[in-house]
């Protein structure tokens, strides 16, 4: 009975153990907050902070191109010409028009040059003439005189106012002739006149044409590298395009263009120190702090010390996002 007892009481404990609830397992705490990274690295390509747009002087056909894409030209560098078949014919007939407008006053200087001699050797038959017809004119006047005194015959009067009448009329040819000479020397000189005014502007716009055609030369207007060019030798261009040609200047003062996912996006703030990194340009990197984020890109802007740095290369940009 004593061991069935035991048995019994043994076998109820049991039951009441197993029937107790387990004890509950602890609840790890959670993990700490991770930290915020002190700075990112983001990779994109090197651009000029500062760029020219230039567009073609004339509207034509490129015929010649002195620098190409990637080149670092200087300041008045010549880059391109231009042709323009109309503003060729248009100077081409201009200088006709000068060589025409010279021959005429070519010709009329030697005119003036020949009619001042004819004047001058008219005038001096006239003064001639006049000296012989004022001899015939005071004996003529003398022997009326004397015919009213009684003083010579009448043949004598006769006579000196038949060579004082004859002269008179010789006279006045010589007169006549001098004058038409000097008319002609003062028309001639008008004519020069007027013709060295349209020789003039003949010339102007000779100019205005050969003006016209050295616009058909693109210069660089600043140092810098040539960036872009929309056309090539035979294509045509036009004033209208005013992005043909774009210069980077003034190097020393650069961009990064950074790809960044949005969540590094929102980490980003304008101001914040950065170190710009090109392979084979220095291993400490360039400093410079982020400008702000356009488009979906991070603008970093920096001073760039290397003078063989180009827009276009790539980088990676280290930056702090906490102080």
């Amino acid at each position: 009975m004593a061991v069935a007892g035991a048995f019994l009481i043994g076998v109820g404990a049991t039951y009441l153990a197993l029937r107790r609830s387990p004890p509950p397992v602890p609840t790890p705490p959670p993990p700490p907050p991770s930290e915020t990274p002190s700075e990112i690295q983001l990779t994109g390509t090197l651009r000029a902070r500062h760029v020219v747009d230039l567009a073609p002087p004339q509207d034509g056909t490129i015929v010649a191109i002195f620098a190409e894409t990637g080149q670092e030209v200087f300041q008045g560098q010549l880059l391109l010409r231009l042709s323009n078949i109309g503003l060729e014919t248009a100077r081409d007939l201009a200088r006709k028009a000068v060589d025409a407008a010279q021959d005429r006053v070519n010709s009329i200087e030697s005119q003036i040059i020949a009619a001042r001699l004819d004047a001058s050797r008219a005038r001096a038959e006239a003064a001639k003439a006049r000296a012989e017809f004022d001899r015939l004119s005071r004996n003529y006047e003398r022997q009326k005189y004397l015919y009213s005194e009684g003083a010579t015959p009448r043949q004598t009067l006769d006579r000196v106012s038949s060579e004082y009448e004859a002269f008179k009329g010789a006279f006045e040819g010589y007169e006549q002739n001098a004058r038409r000479a000097e008319e002609r020397v003062e028309k001639l000189l008008r004519d020069l006149e007027a013709a060295k005014n349209v020789l003039r502007d003949r010339q102007e716009e000779l100019e205005d044409s050969q003006t016209n055609l050295a616009d058909s030369e693109m210069v660089a207007p600043v140092p810098g590298v040539i960036l872009s060019r929309k056309a090539d030798i035979g294509q045509p261009v036009a004033r209208s395009m005013t992005d043909f040609m774009q210069i980077a200047t003034r190097l020393e003062e650069m961009e990064a263009v950074l790809d960044a996912p949005p969540p590094l996006l929102q980490q980003v703030r304008p101001g914040q120190q950065a170190w710009v990194f090109v392979a084979d340009f220095g291993g400490e990197g360039m400093p410079g702090q982020v400008k702000g984020i356009d488009q979906g890109q991070v603008i970093v802007e920096f001073r760039n010390p290397y003078p063989a740095l180009r827009p276009g290369m790539s980088t990676l940009v280290r930056i702090q996002l906490r102080p």
